[in-house]
């Protein structure tokens, strides 16, 4: 790809319940390539849901490397970064940035 396209490029995170979808766009949306990681769910109490957060980051890792081998390109081509979470997503931190337990 041209210098011009590469700084168009975005990549988008979809962090869902079950997994972890990444895929890489032109300027005009179309999906040069996508990657899906499979992400475990504790299900501790009925209605509950849980989440290990670093297993979210090592998968979203997994996932936006696999993209970026699909596509054959360097991480410094992508103009721009997105990132989609589960609203209600909650990872609690104490004040050194340290988890302190799972996402709720």
């Amino acid at each position: 790809m041209k210098g011009e396209e590469l700084r168009s490029l975005v990549m988008a995170y979809d962090f869902g319940t079950t997994s972890v979808k990444a895929a890489l766009f032109d300027e005009r949306g179309r999906i040069i390539a996508h990657a899906n990681e499979a992400l475990p769910l504790f299900q501790r109490r009925p209605g509950w849901a849980e989440q290990d957060p670093r297993s979210l980051w090592e998968a979203g890792g997994r996932a936006g490397r696999r993209v970026l081998e699909g596509a054959e390109i360097r991480p410094d081509a992508i103009g721009s970064v997105v990132f989609v979470a589960p609203w209600k997503a909650i990872i609690p931190v104490d004040g050194r940035r340290n988890v302190l337990r799972d996402a709720m």
